[in-house]
């Protein structure tokens, strides 16, 4: 009997299978991790395009939460978009005592630029951060939306970071895919006064949906197999830059490609 890794994602679900929910069990099993869901939201939506958003009821987030939480041994557990206060509410009251670390990717606007988290769910999102955050990965703009103040690269990113490290009580990653360069920079804030940069040559084109679901996933699942931290973010950083340089294309009617994350299974 094969006693594989088990990890937990709860998030939206992205009809176009590039992000959300979809793409974090893609990450998983990626990294040979058997993936659980909790859907909170169902987002009808392809690349450059959000057509409606369905927020779940609290009830039916907890009963996928009793569904999974007692009958599998997480290791990890990652959170995508939470749409409303209540959903937050439901999942910080259910998630109370579970040992599994937390990782929270605060997602509030769709890649299309559609708001799809309620703003008075900000509050409440802090509050499960440092109640139960293990580490907290915020994009470029989601770090100046918490810090109020515009980040530029270098020893700014540096400042934010370990400010938002401090503010939220617990291990940040600021993800330099939305800064400019030629190289993608991460930068991490854990509980030592260091921090780390993680460096590949950035990409040419860009616009694959999903990378920062996909990537908070890869390190959720790495974490569930027992890797340390730094070593989690550095196999995610090599899982997602290899399924962006192989990313599937598809012309568009609109005009244009779609790209979404190339599969890829990890020996």
């Amino acid at each position: 009997m094969i006693h594989r890794p088990v990890a937990l994602t709860i998030a939206g679900s992205d009809s176009s299978a590039g992000a959300g929910l979809q793409a974090d069990l893609k990450a998983f099993t990626s990294a040979g991790v058997y993936g659980l869901s909790v859907a909170t939201a169902i987002v009808a939506e392809r690349p450059g395009l959000v057509i409606s958003s369905h927020v779940l009821p609290p009830s039916s987030i907890r009963d996928q939460l009793d569904s999974v939480l007692d009958a599998y041994p997480i290791g990890a557990i990652k959170t995508g978009l939470l749409p409303e206060v209540a959903t937050i509410e439901a999942i910080q009251e259910r998630l109370r005592g579970t040992p599994a670390p937390l990782v929270i990717d605060p997602v509030a606007v769709a890649s299309a630029g559609v708001r799809l988290a309620n703003p008075a769910a900000r509050s409440p999102l802090i509050a499960l951060i440092r109640e139960r955050g293990f580490l907290v990965t915020p994009n470029r703009a989601e770090a100046e939306s918490f810090l109020g103040v515009a980040i530029e690269e270098g020893e700014a990113a540096r400042f934010a970071v370990r400010a938002l490290r401090d503010f939220f009580g617990c291990a940040v990653l600021l993800k330099g895919g939305h800064f400019g360069g030629e190289e993608s920079i991460d930068w991490l804030a854990d509980r030592s006064d260091e921090i780390i940069e993680f460096r590949r040559p950035r990409l040419p084109g860009g616009g694959v949906h999903g990378t920062g679901c996909a990537y908070s996933a890869a390190i959720t699942a790495r974490l569930a197999m027992g890797c340390p931290l730094v070593d989690a973010i550095d196999g995610a950083r090599s899982y997602l830059h290899a399924a962006m340089a192989q990313a599937w294309e598809w012309p568009s009617d609109s005009g244009g490609t779609i790209k979404a994350l190339a599969p890829r299974l990890e020996s």
